[in-house]
């Protein structure tokens, strides 16, 4: 029996024929007709993008390919599978060495006949140049929009609305907002402490916003008015100001590109559009300016919560509300650094969890004794594989039972009526054994999977030690740590550190 797999991907929601659903059932119809009596399995991706080739179900489905499960991949369109010739090339290239077949089923030809490689890679190629073709149209259109000063979509500043005036769309103030977010600059700069700014608004304002959340609107060119004073910063960076300076608000576009196909890129300030909008600014230029030289100062001289304080960071979690710990700072009366993990929710007070904080070395050596001292023969590596001898067994036997029925019916053909309901209740049990030996199988195969993925754990701890040690920065250090441990429990109150392995 052909093993074939059908697969769907959609990047969101659209009530078209290009639902998931509508692309499994015209699959499985082209499956049904194309390969008589085939074992057809389904696999998805929801809110996906092509461009990204590390797909849950996508990389589930690779790896049975891989391991000789499935011969055919059948898919609606060939950007279901990749959205660009170079890595469907590729992928198509690695699966024709093993003999499997993509096909695709509206596009109607078949890559493993001559003529359907060459239509295949042609479409791939030609569908890679209309996707550039207009996401360079579109970026055009957005930049020309944004040098007009209109708003040209995303997340909304705080503090503004946006207003449509001739079906074009510009931002305008929020009249209680836009003076909460004005006493938020004048506050930054009294206290220079996001943090400060955070606990001020919340208590003040019933809002709440993180210390990033926060940063992000301090940065925002979108508060700024275009004066003297922002337009020689620009020019200092680079940036072109587009539009008089009468005080208004500006709008910066083009800071990311999405348009590669490795996803999204910060672009240099000198391809940024900065344009004078319709609204009004809340801060002076030089106010803005003072601003970012105070969090680029704090962010050079080593702020709390950084990356960079311990190679844990993310990895911690909170024992009681399972919220993520956060690293803090402070200086003793002595002049030294005491750094520790708080619970991230109890500290921005999203809720009153009882832990309590504790300190990043005595979580960095208890996680580091645990590990040096994990016991490899804790950690079993079983290849229990379920035997289908018995069912093998048992289907030759009704094969051969429903060959010897065929075979007296060709001799008299008055066995017929006798045998014929015999014969039909032997196919159903055929079809059954099948079905459960295929069942078994693939179980087998994710097995094997996982086993492997068993036995790349254990060569990472044997290896763990001696790495780490030689290990110079936090990065390679966090890289090692994470290749063993899913999460690293923290229970301040009762000093309790928990690791959670991969295995």
């Amino acid at each position: 029996m052909k093993k074939v797999a059908v697969y769907a991907r959609r990047s969101e929601e659209k009530e078209t024929g290009e639902s998931i659903q509508n692309q499994l059932n015209i699959c499985k119809r082209y499956a049904e007709n194309y390969y008589k009596d085939a074992s057809i399995d389904e696999y998805f991706d929801d809110d996906y993008s092509g461009r990204n080739m590390n797909r849950p179900e996508f990389s589930k489905l690779m790896k049975l390919v891989k391991k000789g499960y499935y011969q055919s991949i059948i898919f609606w369109k060939l950007d279901r599978v990749a959205r660009n010739a170079l890595d469907f090339l590729a992928l198509h290239k690695e699966l024709e060495k093993i003999g499997v077949n993509l096909v695709s089923v509206t596009e109607g030809f078949d890559p493993s006949t001559p003529a359907g490689k060459l239509m295949m890679t042609m479409l791939a190629a030609v569908a890679e140049m209309e996707r550039k073709n207009i996401s360079q149209r579109v970026a055009t259109n957005m930049n020309e929009m944004a040098k007009q000063g209109r708003w040209t979509g995303g997340t909304v500043p705080f503090g503004f609305k946006v207003n449509s005036i001739e079906g074009k769309k510009y931002l305008i103030e929020d009249e209680n907002n836009i003076k909460i977010a004005s006493k938020l600059f004048k506050k930054y700069l009294e206290e220079e402490s996001l943090y400060t700014v955070s606990k001020w608004l919340k208590a003040n304002y019933a809002i709440n916003k993180q210390p990033t959340s926060i940063k992000r609107i301090l940065q925002n060119l979108v508060y700024v008015q275009a004066d003297n004073d922002i337009y020689r910063y620009l020019q200092n960076k680079g940036i072109v100001l587009h539009g008089e300076l009468n005080n208004n608000g500006l709008l910066s576009y083009g800071k990311t590109n999405n348009t590669k196909e490795e996803g999204m890129e910060f672009r240099e300030e000198s391809e940024w559009i900065v344009s004078v909008a319709k609204h009004k600014g809340v801060i002076t230029g030089a106010e803005y300016i003072h601003i970012q030289k105070t969090l680029e100062k704090k962010t050079n001289s080593g702020r709390r919560g950084t990356g960079e304080v311990t190679y844990l960071n993310g990895l911690c979690r909170c024992a009681y509300c399972k919220g993520y710990m956060r690293t803090k700072q402070k200086k003793n009366p002595n002049g030294s650094i005491y750094r520790y993990f708080a619970c991230g929710n109890r500290d921005s007070g999203r809720n009153d969890c009882k832990n309590i904080m504790v300190k990043i070395s005595d979580v960095e050596e208890t996680v580091l004794d645990k590990l040096y001292h994990y016991k490899v023969g804790s950690v079993q590596v079983e290849n229990d594989l379920a035997d289908t001898s018995i069912l093998k067994a048992d289907l030759d036997k009704k094969k051969r039972q429903i060959k010897n029925l065929v075979m007296k019916i060709s001799l008299d053909e008055e066995l017929e009526d006798i045998f014929l309901e015999q014969i039909k209740e032997l196919k159903n049990e055929v079809t059954e054994i099948e079905k459960s030996m295929d069942d078994i199988e693939r179980q087998n195969l994710m097995n094997d999977v996982d086993s492997y993925n068993r036995e790349a754990f254990l060569d990472n701890l044997k290896n763990f030690k001696d790495l780490f040690e030689r290990s110079v920065d936090v990065e390679t250090k966090r890289k090692l740590v994470k290749s063993l441990v899913k999460r690293v429990n923290i229970d301040g109150l009762n000093k309790i550190i928990e690791l959670d392995p991969y295995f």
